[in-house]
């Protein structure tokens, strides 16, 4: 099966179809913090997909507070955005399934993250939360 992985950030958002633990095709494209001016673009890159790719369903990650309950983005502080249901305005326009997730969150629940940490040995993750920052420090040998 083939997913679309999506990772919004502040500046541009990443697209990369992932079959068998493989990235097949990565598309780059600016950010836009008007949200209604973003989705639409977002939802035309992700259509090209579906047209080249066999897309079981799609995983967003987003920067901010996310409440995965009820699929929405409550604030994205670095782009402006609050209480946005962005997976509700994507499946109804794709028909497929989304999942939405914070970007720190899926990072460092990934199974990629094994591989970076080996090849890397030291990774940190600032997550601009709340007033202080959150952070996370890794050495790979802490994975064995």
């Amino acid at each position: 099966m083939e997913y679309l992985g999506i990772d919004v950030g502040g500046t541009t958002t990443k697209m990369g179809v992932v079959t068998n633990n493989e990235i097949k095709n990565i598309t780059i494209f600016n950010t836009d913090k008007n949200i209604e001016k973003f989705l639409p673009v977002l939802i035309q890159n992700i259509n090209l997909y579906k047209l080249e790719f066999n897309i079981h369903s799609i995983g967003i990650g987003v920067p901010g507070f996310i409440n995965m309950n009820e699929n929405i983005i409550k604030t994205c502080p670095n782009l402006g955005w609050k209480d946005v249901y962005i997976t509700e305005k994507i499946s109804k326009n794709v028909n497929l399934p989304v999942y939405l997730i914070n970007d720190v969150t899926r990072c460092m629940s990934s199974r990629i993250q094994i591989w970076f940490f080996k090849k890397y040995k030291k990774w940190y993750i600032y997550s601009p939360w709340y007033r202080n920052r959150r952070s996370c420090y890794c050495k790979s040998e802490t994975l064995h």
